[in-house]
């Protein structure tokens, strides 16, 4: 690869970059507003027993759906801990044992470090 052959990859690079970042702001602006409106039609669902909605696209359904939390350290910790009541050594034991077996994936990326820009 010649030098301005690499020169043209970062130029398309970070045009690309910055392509991505307006439309993720963009983006991020319409799933905010989405979610606002949402909270607002759950509301009204809930208080007026509607489970569904015709609309001309199809039918807008409210449901409730169960969630487990996931599984961070400090859950894992808590939930050990409340397992092993008198026994914390053993809780401990095993949750050193747990964090050292898990698998961690090693993923090569490239990212922008834009310049702070004095004002």
């Amino acid at each position: 690869m010649d030098k301005a052959q690499l020169i043209q990859y970062v130029k398309q690079w970070l045009t690309l970059e910055s392509e991505l970042n307006a439309l993720r702001s963009e983006m991020k602006k319409r799933r905010d507003e989405k979610k606002n409106i949402s909270e607002k039609l759950i509301h009204v669902m809930k208080q007026n027993d509607i489970d569904c909605l015709n609309t001309q696209d199809g039918k807008l359904l409210y449901s409730q759906n169960k969630v487990k939390q996931a599984i961070s350290k400090k859950n894992l910790s808590s939930i050990l801990a409340e397992y092993y009541k008198n026994e914390e050594e053993k809780a401990d034991e095993l949750f050193d044992y747990i964090m050292e077996k898990q698998q961690v994936k090693i993923k090569d990326n490239i990212r922008l470090k834009e310049e702070k820009k004095n004002t």
